[in-house]
């Protein structure tokens, strides 16, 4: 009989075979090591050890990839040979028993390389960037690089977000040469290739103060008014009022939008509006990334004293070839994509209405709110007296832009590129008035009126990596608006057309701006950038009368030459100040003016921050505008003379802000005083600022902008979006107006209640936003008096005292968008269909006057009614 093991019996067997193993490990152990290993992978000689030898060597297969050694061991023992190994490497070892353990401390000063897309392969700018472990952050430029200095641990992780992009988190990945990450969009589900609200993203704030982050890559799913429009979605932000409702011009914080500074790809844009301010003429299609500077401004931008608005186009895929078509019921046009051998790309990008081939029932809405009184006569009658007629009207209306940009790497340290922009718009307008024989002595009133205006221009930057710590820019851009109208009257009689009044009005700015900026990575808390500027202005504007008669010719240049120095320092981890000086030198003055900027951001806990700014600005351009002009060019640009002076701002901003991955929170109080602001109210023609005549009736005095803005942010889940609030009032000061009392400006809206709401429902996406704003502000009509100049022209005047002293009724409106993506074909569509004011409240924009009859008319304005639009996208 078999005999059994009893409990005893098998414990002694166990820890026999327990001390077996360790003596047999320990003897292995002990052994001698012999090895030599010549440009071997570091990889490769650990593993020789630990199958050769028996060690137990743990490590991140991260932090010993693509190192090579050259090591030679002579008996050896373990602890020598671990060393021997490591020797001539970052890495170091820590033994735990008989557990020996790979480490990295290494200390990274700096950080560098490109986010690009991971889908096109095309460039991420502005993106955040910070180390997780610390409060050392940067963003990335216009071409996606960046660089980031400081105590860094290679352990501690990377961290690259960017709007509607799964954030990166990069631990011991960062190489001594150039570096690419990759960055993945989150709008795509992978199997039905829809579009969902909870991954849809439009804005976050940026890391630098009084900066906003927005990405049209959704546009498309926010209410529009048949185009997708870049500075309407603009609208939706905390801090940014809408002027005029209907219209696409951007009011921030007090200011007026010829106060903003627009950047395309390095080009400023003077006028960036189509279908005379109803839609902006910025291609959403070709829109990367904008930035808006609300304040504290950085040393490197001027030219506005209101706002700074950097607009990135794409740069187009460098993994594949890519069309994009669409249409909506106002224009249709194309995107197209093309890789560039593998070093670079080509983006183009199309748009044209059809509105002068065929008018949908939108342009008639639009058409019918702009004749209803915006100063701009179009389809406008003779004035109304006792003598009857017929009246014909043939308008004829379209607008177009075009983009392009080439953007090429021809090495590792340089990135090349062209960007091209123009926008044209043309109005023209035939009008025939027939009255009965013998009524006024002729058959026929003809008018022939044509306005073209729009801009274009042309930009070339280059930026070279001189070494990890010394970044150079260069730049060259040329950019040209112009405004010409045409107004020929001629008269009937007995079928012979005979000329009656004929006049050209054309005004031509062109600006050529080269631009030189170096940044310099002077230690682990200093980032200093320089830079200098030379602009080049050459403005024209002219009437013509006649054949032969100048009425006037006015021709002139100017030059600016502008120099810059800031310093990004962070005198502690948690606190960082940016501190910069620039100096300007116009050519009509005699002095050299300085804007100091400083902002100063404070991290009290990982999510709570304190922010403060105090910065000064100037702007040399002024626009001549007068809502009662009746044709002509509305908007002219002006280059300083002895009666106007460059206009100047101080701005100060207090903030807290609390931002946490799923919510944001931030409260902002500001204060800003300009100073040289023009008023033009007592003017008809932009000639009238250079006629000796009436030029002493452009007036300038001060605004005062005071208020604060509050915006909550939820970031993620099924329902999703933003809301924010703004208390403002804008006052204005001009001694020889209003009896010298200040008055409310003429944009001043005290309250403003804005909210975004995004979700999903199956495979579509609901966006609804809400509007609840303070009516504009008005004169009354008894305190309203007509002035006649030595011209025989028309303007109004407010008794002193009254200016503005009445408000129109609060404006109230609810917008609605539902957005699908579909496969067909193996295309991906995009459909969406988007309601303007869903519930028709019949909101007065402003008040218009025509002052061509006696008693002068007085009309309150009301914005778009109920307005449905559909656009599709489609892409190859």
């Amino acid at each position: 009989m078999k005999r059994k093991h009893t409990s005893f019996t098998k414990l002694f067997y166990i820890i026999g075979i327990f001390i077996f193993l360790n003596i047999s490990s320990l003897f292995s152990k002990n052994s001698p090591i012999n090895f030599s290993f010549v440009n071997q992978p570091l990889k490769l000689a650990i593993d020789s050890l630990v199958f050769t030898y028996d060690l137990n060597i743990v490590y991140r297969d991260q932090i010993v990839n693509d190192i090579m050694i050259n090591a030679i061991c002579n008996n050896c023992n373990s602890d020598e040979a671990i060393q021997s190994l490591l020797d001539n490497t970052y890495l170091d070892w820590k033994k735990n028993n008989y557990q020996y353990i790979i480490i990295n401390n290494k200390k990274i000063e700096t950080i560098s390389g490109y986010i690009i897309d991971a889908i096109s392969g095309e460039y991420i700018p502005h993106a955040n960037v910070y180390v997780k472990e610390g409060f050392l952050g940067t963003m990335s430029d216009e071409f996606g690089f960046f660089k980031i200095s400081g105590d860094i641990d290679a352990t501690d992780t990377l961290v690259i977000s960017y709007i509607g992009y799964h954030p990166l988190k990069v631990v011991n990945s960062v190489k001594n040469e150039v570096n690419y990450f990759e960055i993945v969009p989150k709008i795509l589900d992978v199997e039905t290739i829809n579009i969902f609200g909870k991954k849809i993203d439009f804005l976050q704030r940026s890391s630098d103060h009084g900066v906003l982050s927005f990405s049209p890559r959704h546009i498309t799913n926010l209410p529009n008014i048949g185009e997708t429009d870049v500075f309407r979605s603009l609208q939706l932000l905390p801090g940014i009022q809408m002027g005029n409702s209907g219209f696409a011009g951007l009011f921030i914080r007090g200011g007026t939008p010829d106060q903003n500074r627009i950047i395309l790809d390095g080009m400023t844009v003077y006028q960036v509006d189509h279908f005379f301010g109803f839609f902006s003429s910025i291609n959403s299609n070709i829109v990367k990334d904008v930035q808006i500077y609300k304040s504290g401004f950085p040393a490197k931008f001027g030219g506005g004293i209101s706002s700074i608005i950097n607009i990135t186009g794409k740069s187009g895929s460098t993994k594949k070839q890519k069309l994009d078509l669409f249409t909506n019921m106002l224009s249709a046009g194309f995107t197209y994509q093309k890789p560039i051998s593998k070093r670079g790309s080509l983006i183009f990008s199309a748009r044209r209405s059809f509105t002068d081939q065929y008018q949908t029932k939108l342009y008639d809405k639009i058409h019918n709110f702009l004749v209803s009184g915006t100063g701009l006569n179009i389809g406008s009658e003779l004035p109304s007296d006792s003598i009857s007629y017929e009246s014909q009207y043939f308008p004829n209306f379209y607008f177009y832009d075009i983009n392009a940009k080439f953007t090429y790497l021809p090495t590792k340290k340089d990135i090349f590129s062209i960007s091209f922009y123009e926008g044209k718009d043309y109005l023209g307008e035939q009008k025939k008035f027939n009255f009965p024989l013998d009524s006024v002595g002729v058959d026929q009133v003809k008018t022939d009126e044509k306005t073209r205006w729009g801009n274009s221009g042309v930009s070339t930057r280059w930026l070279h990596r001189w070494s990890e710590t010394v970044t150079l820019q260069l730049g060259l851009s040329r950019t040209t608006y112009q405004s010409n109208h045409s107004l020929d009257t001629f008269w009937s009689v007995d079928t012979i057309l005979i000329p009656v009044y004929l006049s050209k009005d054309k005004n031509t700015i062109i600006d050529q701006t080269l631009r030189f900026n170096i940044s310099y990575n002077a230690s682990k808390t200093h980032l200093i950038e320089a830079g200098l500027i030379n602009t080049n202005y050459h403005t024209d504007y002219s009437v013509d009368l006649g054949d032969s008669i100048i009425f006037i010719n006015e021709n002139i240049k100017g030059s600016l030459v502008e120099g810059y120095i800031q310093d990004r320092w962070y005198p502690l981890s948690k606190f960082e100040i940016l501190f910069g000086l620039r100096l300007e030198k116009f050519s009509k003055g005699s002095q050299v003016l300085m804007d100091p900027r400083f902002t100063a951001s404070y991290h009290l806990t990982n999510n709570f921050s304190l922010k403060i700014s105090l910065t000064r600005s100037h702007q040399y351009l002024n626009r001549f505008n007068n809502d009662l002009i009746t044709n002509g060019s509305k908007f002219v640009w002006l280059i300083p003379n002895k009666h106007m002076r460059p206009m100047s701002s101080i701005q100060k901003n207090l903030g807290f802000q609390y931002d946490h991955p799923e919510i944001y929170f931030g409260f902002d109080f500001y204060s800003k005083t300009v100073n040289n602001i023009s008023d033009f109210s007592q003017l008809v023609f932009p000639v009238d600022v250079y006629s000796s005549s009436s030029n002493m009736l452009t007036f300038q005095g001060e605004g005062i902008s005071n208020g604060l803005e509050l915006f909550f942010h939820k970031k993620n889940g099924k329902l999703k979006g933003w809301a924010s609030y703004n208390y403002g009032i804008i006052q204005c000061n001009f001694p020889q107006l209003n009896g010298g009392e200040t008055f409310l400006a003429d944009h001043d809206r005290t309250h403003e209640l804005k909210s975004a709401i995004i979700s999903s429902f199956g495979k579509w996406t609901l966006t609804i936003t809400g509007l609840i704003t303070s009516g504009r502000v008005f004169t009354p009509r008894k305190n309203l008096m007509i002035r006649e100049n030595e011209n025989a022209n028309f303007t109004l005047q407010a008794e002193p005292g009254t200016r503005n002293t009445k408000r129109l009724p609060t404006i109230q409106r609810v917008d609605l968008s539902l957005n699908r993506s579909i496969l067909f074909w193996d295309k991906n569509i995009d459909i969406g269909l988007s309601i303007f004011n869903v519930f028709d409240r019949k909101n007065i924009s402003h008040r218009s006057y025509n002052l061509l009859v006696e008693p002068f008319i007085t009309t309150d304005v009301k914005m778009l009614g109920f307005t449905p639009t559909v656009s599709i996208q489609m892409g190859f």
